[in-house]
């Protein structure tokens, strides 16, 4: 096996090319979020739409500051999500209501998302995940129609949900 000496000047294991991974990840995700936008818009579903970036995520607003719809895309792991993301000013509020209506949602949802994934954060997360392929152009293209597909529903969802907490 090859090593290299790292910084602490122990040795590890050299990384071995895996074909399974994108070998530029922010050109791929340039291209990714672009074409996920031209779906979304094309859908005429959702009304403002922010310009895609070189990144592993991809907002979309919901109508509330501090929560949005966070779209990821990870080439390492080779999955797309979705989720819920309330961030902290507004988490006290949000979460908990959303919490108590957890079975109406999952069922307007059609689905069980993970409910806040990580506890110990001080941001929470209503999060859904496709595993997938993304070396593959065809499941790629699966995964934006999926990601397009549970993005619409999401915003349907939870947009309505927000503005109904007072």
């Amino acid at each position: 096996m090859n090593v290299y000496r790292s910084s602490s000047g122990k040795d590890k294991p050299k990384v071995r090319f895996d074909a399974n991974r994108v070998t530029d990840p922010h050109k791929f995700q340039l291209d990714f979020w672009t074409k996920f936008k031209d779906k979304l818009e094309a859908t005429g579903k959702i009304p403002s739409l922010q310009t895609p970036q070189p990144h592993n995520w991809y907002d979309v607003r919901i109508g509330r500051s501090n929560i949005l719809l966070n779209n990821v895309c990870n080439t390492q792991k080779n999955f797309v999500g979705v989720k819920l993301y309330i961030r902290k000013p507004v988490v006290d509020k949000y979460y908990p209501a959303l919490a108590s209506r957890k079975n109406e949602i999952n069922l307007a949802l059609g689905c069980e998302p993970k409910w806040d994934a990580n506890p110990s954060a001080e941001d929470k997360t209503i999060a859904l995940f496709h595993q997938t392929n993304l070396t593959d152009p065809q499941k790629e293209e699966e995964a934006l129609d999926w990601l397009v597909q549970q993005t619409i529903v999401f915003y349907n969802v939870f947009s309505k949900e927000v503005k109904e907490i007072i």
